[in-house]
């Protein structure tokens, strides 16, 4: 049984719907289960005091999230908890930054644009404007933190799950990044893994034959419920069947006008950043008479981190 710290920790939030009110009484006894041992596990791993990281990795729907995916195998849904919670800790997963990513995220790979008919939030991805030559580290947190923001608008639409668009128009050779290879091969284990029940549908638009061999090669390595998780549209026309014409961008089938466009802004990381190398210069001018030579303005500080994005 659960203790009282735990079941108060765990306070069902008002738009979340509560998965475990879906479970029959034998469901129910191995959530039970489950828990107790994540609880008991992540008094070991985490700090008790920090209550926003100890509710994210002992949250409710987490744990039948877990069970479903393992058929609700108790030991196997714990297995994957303790991989998905020793890999966000490894890469420091709770202290990404907006400014990490931020390169990335203005290219437009992938951005948040409407919601499919069931009220999900939908991820476009276009992958035309990757351009290889990202590092593996920024890659990871850049997906990572897709995932973070899926996560929070799923919650707020009240449906925990996420559909994604996966937009092959304009992919071309130049898109290929080979040395990410082995890391979309990881993030594709710890996604199936991990936020495979977080994700609806995944939409493939322009699926021509050689994504369909590669695909039939990669197949028979997926779950069940993944591979029901995806669609392949023909015919752009058919998109409205599964998203209302102004939930879709006009290339997509819809009637929505909307531009993606993200600018990095001269937001307060970056402030004080730029304010720590100004004192640092400050503190050199009283050391050396008032030498102004080398100096460097707030402005140029921050234009110089913003420029890191365009090298």
């Amino acid at each position: 049984m659960l203790d009282f710290d735990q079941k108060k920790l765990n306070k069902p939030k008002n738009t979340i719907p509560q998965l475990k009110d879906t479970l029959n009484d034998s469901q129910k006894l191995k959530f039970q289960q489950l828990k107790q041992k994540i609880f008991d596990e992540a008094h070991n791993l985490l700090d008790s005091k920090d209550v926003t990281k100890f509710e994210r990795y002992t949250e409710d729907n987490q744990a039948v999230r877990l069970l479903w995916a393992q058929d609700f195998h108790v030991e196997k849904a714990f297995t994957m908890w303790q991989k998905w919670i020793s890999w966000r800790l490894k890469i420091h997963a709770d202290d990404i930054r907006e400014e990490d990513i931020a390169c990335e995220y203005q290219s437009g790979k992938a951005f948040w644009h409407g919601k499919d008919k069931l009220n999900n939030p939908c991820l476009v991805v276009k992958v035309k404007n990757h351009i290889p030559g990202v590092s593996s580290d920024i890659m990871v947190k850049y997906v990572l933190f897709l995932i973070e923001q899926g996560i929070q608008k799923s919650e707020e639409a009240g449906t925990g799950m996420i559909s994604i668009i996966w937009d092959r128009e304009g992919f071309n050779i130049k898109n290929v990044d080979y040395k990410l290879f082995e890391t979309f091969k990881q993030l594709n284990q710890v996604i199936q893994d991990n936020y495979a029940e977080r994700i609806y549908k995944v939409y493939i638009l322009y699926p021509n034959w050689f994504f369909k061999t590669i695909y039939a090669l990669v197949k028979p390595f997926l779950t069940e419920r993944t591979k029901q998780k995806v669609i392949f549209v023909d015919q752009i026309e058919d998109m409205t069947t599964y998203f209302e014409p102004n939930e879709l961008l006009i290339e997509h089938g819809g009637t929505s006008p909307y531009k993606f466009s993200y600018k990095l802004e001269k937001n307060t990381q970056l402030q004080k950043e730029a304010e720590q190398q100004i004192n640092e210069v400050d503190q050199n001018l009283l050391s050396n008479n008032f030498d102004c030579s080398g100096v460097q303005s707030q402005q140029e500080t921050i234009t110089g981190l913003e420029n890191e994005c365009k090298e």
